[in-house]
């Protein structure tokens, strides 16, 4: 059974959800995501989206990036410059279920 939460690094924590999917990464895909981190660890909010890191909606807590083409890291900051990892996912099932919720909606 995995824990709640695993921490791979001092100032990132992974949900479960995260941590099984960041246990099949490759070294260096991890160690691209850890870098990620260190870097936005020195930098203010107002200054992520120079590196790549965009909000997952106006009022949402959540951010994400693309570590490589294939993958989405979506994570909170906590107020004590950690990062809380909610979600790896990969960018093809990201962009399908971005497909299946417009296909959903109502159409005007």
């Amino acid at each position: 059974m995995l824990p709640q939460v695993m921490q791979p690094a001092d100032n990132v924590i992974l949900h479960r959800r995260a941590s099984p999917a960041f246990l099949l990464l490759t070294p260096r895909e991890r160690e691209r995501i850890l870098a990620k981190f260190r870097v936005l660890a020195r930098l203010p909010h107002e200054r992520w989206s120079e590196k790549r890191v965009r909000r997952a909606g106006p009022e949402s807590p959540v951010y994400f990036f693309y570590p490589t083409p294939e993958l989405v890291v979506y994570f909170e900051p906590e107020p004590d410059r950690r990062f809380f990892v909610v979600d790896i996912m990969s960018a093809g099932l990201v962009e399908q279920l971005a497909q299946a919720d417009k296909e959903s909606s109502p159409q005007p």
